[in-house]
């Protein structure tokens, strides 16, 4: 997420198709199904999902500077309108979101059973 970019995992990412076979629409473009793209704060108040899971790569970065990225995120006004964020239904996960295995596609289950019953 270096210089305030986001990367967006479309419905054809690994944790979009995990989201999408337990029921939940995942976040679609301008009509447009995708694996992942770059999103610049700017195009933060083009999110309107009910949800948002948020998670950093954390390769290369210590603890410290990975919770300074994620708090600079979170304390920017942008963030802080966003629907999802308003309502309390912005959950910060873990890396294993980008994993691609069955570790990882329960650990996903195990988040969106945590943060959404």
């Amino acid at each position: 997420m270096g210089d305030q970019v986001f990367r967006l995992h479309g419905p054809t990412s690994f944790c979009g198709e995990v989201l999408s076979r337990v029921g939940l629409d995942v976040l679609v473009f301008d009509g447009e199904r995708f694996y992942a793209d770059n999103l610049s704060l700017e195009r933060l108040p083009d999110i309107k999902s009910e949800v948002i899971f948020l998670w950093t790569d954390v390769t290369g970065l210590k603890s410290s500077e990975v919770e300074q990225k994620l708090s600079e995120i979170e304390d920017n006004p942008l963030w802080r309108k966003l629907p999802a964020v308003r309502a309390g239904r912005a959950f910060r996960v873990g890396e294993h979101w980008y994993g691609g295995d069955l570790e990882a596609y329960s650990l996903i289950l195990d988040d969106v059973e945590r943060y959404l019953t």
